[in-house]
Formats: C-alpha cells, structure tokens, sequence
C-alpha cells in the first residue's frame, strides 16, 4: 500500500550537504545510514522527523549498486552507543542514484522490505542534479508506504566538502566503469575502450525508456551489466546489519 502524505516531513541540515557531497564523489551509486528523530505537536501527534547525522560506511561501490561492510556497520554502532547516541535512532537509509532520476528501484523495493526490524524506517534517494525523494516505511501495526515525503533543509552550506572528500576516499571502493562519462550514465558519455558508438547509444535510450517506465530499473541494469561484463554487487540487508 503506497500513500501521498502531507502531514509529514522531513527536516535536514549539514546531513543534506553530505550527502550531496558524497553523491558528487561517486562515479556510479553510494550509500549509507544515519539517525532520525521523532518530531510532535502540542498535543503528541507526529508531524514529522529530523535527521540528526548520516554515516558514510565502508563499501563496494557501483554503477547500479552498492555493498556496505557488515563488519563496518557493526563498528559504527558499537562506536555510537559508546558516545552514548542512542542507536534505536539509526533508522535511515539513504543512497544515491549519480545521474539517474530519484526513483525507488525494484531493488530498492526490496531492501526497504528487509528493514521490517524497526516501527518505521525513512529512506532517501538523490542524484549528481541535487534532486531528492523521501518516503517513510511503517511496519506496525500493518505495512504503509508514505511516499512523496517533503524534505526542508533547515540551513544550507557548512563547507563539509574537504571532510567528506577525505571520507569517501578512505571508505569507498569503487569498481571500474567501463566507459568515461562525466557520471554513471549521463548523455554526454563518450564511447570508452570497451563499448562502442552504439552501445553508449542503446545505453542512453534505455535510460530514457526507464524514467519514462517503459522498462524497469532491473532490465536496465541487465542490460548494462550484460553489455559491460561488469557484474553488480550482492546486496547485503540493512535489517541484518542493524541488529
């Protein structure tokens, strides 16, 4: 069940701007988790949540997709409870699309039903444009997409590029693509070693055809990954990772 809320948002500050600055760096998708907290009226109703922080964990980045580190999930935790955050709070996941549109994939689909270990869950998608897409999974007491949720960046600009450069370089692996673009599939690649006029041609229509839903994420990705010999990464459920 999928519904438009309007009695929710999401309220973002200096996460936002790491987030963008990670999806920048990236040559295809990245990854990763963060905290939220509960926001009430007068009267205990909840209107809507905050992102505290989000956390770049280490991982295997690719064109279409990415696989954090358990054992670096785990730590992150660990790390945070000795703080003393309270962990109960890290029910975000976001992720980046590079230079696709901000849409939940089938496989994204998949991973937000494996996060059924907590009430609710909040998920965000941006892209290399800026553009951004929110939606808040409820698991109990039965299962509700709100889709479309609003998001407010409370205060742009903290300068957190150099931090979040130097992050990224520490905890991303990222696999080669297979031809160079300025982002993962952006219409002004040019035709690497590997690929040809018309594959970077078929590739670019395809992604068309997608945005459009003429086809779906998953034949896109099978066809690029067929295409390229690039194999995607397993993914690894958040839900396992949590607990």
């Amino acid at each position: 069940m999928k519904l438009t809320a309007q009695q929710l948002k999401v309220y973002i500050d200096v996460a936002k701007e790491k987030i963008s600055n990670w999806a920048a760096l990236a040559k295809g998708e990245v990854s990763g988790l963060g905290l939220v907290s509960e926001l009430r009226d007068d009267k205990g109703v909840l209107t809507g949540f905050f992102v505290e922080d989000v956390f770049l964990i280490k991982q295997t980045s690719g064109s279409a997709s990415t696989e954090l580190d358990d054992n670096a999930v785990s730590a992150m935790l660990v790390e945070l409870d000795a703080k003393g955050v309270d962990i109960g709070l890290a029910k975000l996941w976001w992720h980046s699309h590079g230079d696709l549109g901000v849409f939940w994939s089938s496989t994204d689909e998949e991973c937000a039903a494996g996060l059924a270990n907590s009430r609710y869950f909040v998920s965000i998608v941006v892209n290399k444009k800026g553009d951004i897409k929110c939606r808040v999974d409820l698991y109990e007491p039965i299962r509700v997409v709100i889709d479309d949720v609003p998001v407010e960046t409370v205060f742009p600009d903290y300068g957190t590029l150099e931090q979040c450069t130097a992050e990224f370089r520490e905890k991303v692996t990222e696999l080669e693509p297979l031809m160079a673009c300025h982002g993962a599939f952006g219409y002004d690649c040019q035709p690497y070693e590997y690929l040809t006029e018309e594959q970077v041609k078929e590739l670019n229509e395809l992604e068309e055809k997608m945005e459009k839903g003429i086809v779906t994420y998953g034949e896109f990705c099978e066809r690029y990954f067929e295409m390229t010999g690039e194999k995607p990464a397993p993914i690894t459920p958040i839900d396992s990772l949590i607990n």
